[in-house]
């Protein structure tokens, strides 16, 4: 039973970096590499069949399409320079259209807490999306570790802040997100980066709620 925990725990983890890479300014070289094609694939196909389908027309889509398409369409989504169409930012959507809101400063005080700093090479905000994906990573990353060596009192307070980070931080904005990118993206890619992202989080819910503790 402990091994099969902490093998869900790392399959979870996984998928965070991966959903980091793939919203990540288009490196269609790097997405279609063995080492980015092969160690993630089976892990999506263990989430749910669904995820693993999804996956695979990703991969498809990025044979399919030049590198220029996926950047020209990232930028409009996701960066400007005029209207940005799906803002990556979880004030946006929890404070009604507001950047650097208060929730921003929220999620800024619980990397700190984690004793985390956002990396001099990041450019953007605390609650951008890939921010939040890599936080969501660590997390996952820490709790495995700790499982593995039966520290269960250091678990515990990861799943507490596990809990907390995803359910008022995350997935609270996150699933409207990839609705907008699922409603108004021209690239099929992107399309279904948002059907990834929506149906990931539809399942982690059940996850994160039952099973994060069951150590």
């Amino acid at each position: 039973m402990m091994n099969k925990n902490i093998d869900e725990i790392k399959r979870i983890e996984l998928i965070f970096s991966v959903l980091s890479n793939l919203f990540s300014f288009p490196n269609r070289e790097f997405l279609l590499s063995d080492i980015f094609i092969l160690k993630n694939e089976i892990s999506f196909m263990e989430l749910t069949p669904v995820t693993g389908e999804i996956f695979k027309k990703l991969k498809s889509q990025l044979i399919e399409n030049p590198n220029e398409n996926l950047m020209v369409e990232y930028a409009r989504l996701f960066v400007g320079p005029f209207k940005v169409i799906a803002p990556p930012y979880g004030s946006y959507y929890l404070e009604d259209c507001k950047l650097m809101g208060d929730s921003t400063i929220q999620v800024m005080n619980i990397y700190d807490h984690a004793d985390l700093s956002i990396n001099n090479t990041f450019k953007d905000l605390p609650d951008h999306i890939i921010a939040e994906l890599e936080f969501l990573y660590f997390l996952f990353f820490n709790k495995h570790e700790v499982l593995s060596i039966s520290d269960y009192n250091r678990s515990e307070l990861i799943d507490l802040i596990i809990f907390n980070f995803y359910h008022n931080y995350f997935s609270s904005w996150v699933q409207i997100f990839a609705n907008v990118i699922i409603e108004n993206s021209s690239s099929e890619f992107y399309c279904n980066l948002g059907k990834l992202l929506n149906h990931i989080i539809v399942n982690l819910n059940l996850v994160i709620n039952n099973k994060i503790s069951n150590n």
